[in-house]
């Protein structure tokens, strides 16, 4: 027999047994389907393949595709050669040779139903040899399909040997396995690999077992991360509503402008302290009345180390070793973000977190930055607001419109002059 009738009577008996293979399996299913469901006629036990027999189909299956495999792309390069000299085919048996390869794979897409080239290519495969292989007759001519893979992948074969381990489980459980030992060295030999395949089956299902609590305890912890950011985040906006209510109450203290010097007075009793923030809030009331548009001055970042150097860090605290007491930063800083809202600043936050200003403390320019109490920003405390994960925090300038809302920028313009009024006249006395 020539070896193509012999790869021709392989792929037949393979076809018959992968055919018989799916169809005790479903019934199977079916059956189990329906005493789950609480069927009130059980299927007659002829429906359903012997768990013995399915094993050998499907050992058969698994033989007749490994050694099917490698002689069949043998053959079919052979016939696709297309040097004259090494020809050995004709045409006719060129086109059969075909078939017959169609014919195997047609048989590898029916055990096994997500065949393709996406399920056998290697992860580092370039994307031109994937297009090249989308054929999945191609795939079995290539040099990196597996057939280990792939069968893997067949539910009917994973079924089959499910089915399997199951029965011989139940056996190794009713059966007196002792009692064989008496029957000779025959039993004996068969006792031995039935109990390699109880050892087998049961390591199976105990790492299954072991998979599913692993991947059980990771969905609950990634589950109780989730929960506890969404938390975090939650508490994140309500800081930031309640601080944003906070500092408009503060600003309305000094809506009519007049009244800036007595709230100086009574958050910076500092005199020192209190006039170098009214210097530098004049200052920007000054240039913001000259060129409204620079972009340096409507916005303030916080952690903008010029900022920083002239009104402190809403974040930054020192204390005093002598005393105990806190540096005047932080009443100083709060005054400032009054000041600035009275201006026309509001609160904002970046969607993006950005370098912090504790990198830049523990630095050789945290020693050479001086903060307004007097002291270098090395020695300060960086207490988290808590949008330091999420934000980086500044303040944005938004005043009227003045070709849209005319005379509401005239009020704010008129403010602003008042303003710097009061300021100068502050330094001044």
């Amino acid at each position: 027999m020539t070896e193509y009738k012999k790869l021709v009577a392989l792929t037949d008996l393979l076809s018959a047994d992968v055919t018989n293979l799916c169809s005790s399996i479903a019934k199977a299913t079916h059956v189990a389907e329906d005493g789950k469901k609480g069927a009130n006629a059980a299927a007659p036990s002829n429906t359903v393949a012997d768990p013995e027999q399915l094993y050998l189909v499907s050992s058969r299956i698994y033989q007749s595709i490994v050694d099917g495999c490698p002689r069949i792309r043998k053959m079919v390069l052979k016939a696709r050669e297309t040097d004259p000299n090494k020809q050995i085919y004709n045409e006719t048996m060129c086109r059969k040779i075909e078939e017959l390869l169609k014919s195997f794979c047609s048989i590898l897409q029916q055990l096994v139903p997500s065949f393709s080239s996406e399920n056998v290519e290697p992860q580092n495969a370039s994307q031109e040899s994937k297009a090249e292989n989308t054929n999945p007759v191609e795939v079995v001519l290539g040099i990196d399909f597996d057939v280990e893979a792939i069968m893997e992948r067949s539910p009917a074969l994973e079924k089959a040997e499910e089915v399997h381990n199951q029965y011989i489980l139940k056996r190794s459980q009713e059966e007196a396995w002792q009692s064989r030992v008496e029957h000779g060295l025959s039993d004996v030999v068969t006792f031995e690999s039935q109990n390699r395949f109880v050892v087998a089956a049961e390591e199976k299902f105990d790492r299954a077992a072991l998979v599913e609590r692993k991947r059980s305890d990771k969905a609950r912890i990634i589950r109780l991360l989730e929960e506890r950011e969404t938390a975090k985040w939650k508490a994140e906006l309500q800081r930031r509503d309640a601080e944003q209510k906070l500092l408009q109450e503060k600003t309305e203290a000094i809506h009519n402008v007049a009244n800036i010097p007595s709230v100086l007075l009574a958050a910076l009793p500092d005199a020192a302290m209190r006039r170098k923030l009214v210097g530098h809030t004049r200052q920007l009331i000054t240039a913001l009345l000259r060129t409204p548009e620079d972009l340096n001055i409507r916005r303030l970042r916080n952690n903008n180390e010029h900022l920083i150097g002239d009104y402190g860090h809403p974040c930054l605290i020192a204390i005093n070793s002598a005393d105990g007491k806190q540096c005047l930063c932080a009443p100083a800083v709060n005054v400032a973000e009054v000041l600035w809202c009275r201006i026309g600043y509001s609160i904002r936050y970046t969607n993006v977190p950005n370098r912090s200003v504790e990198s830049v403390r523990l630095e050789k320019r945290g020693e050479e930055l001086v903060l307004p109490c007097g002291r270098p920003l090395s020695v300060h405390t960086y207490s988290p607001l808590g949008f330091e994960d999420y934000s980086e925090r500044f303040f944005e300038l938004v005043e009227p419109n003045v070709m849209e809302e005319p005379d509401d920028w005239m009020v704010w313009y008129n403010m602003m002059q008042e303003m710097e009024r009061v300021l100068t006249e502050l330094l001044s006395s």
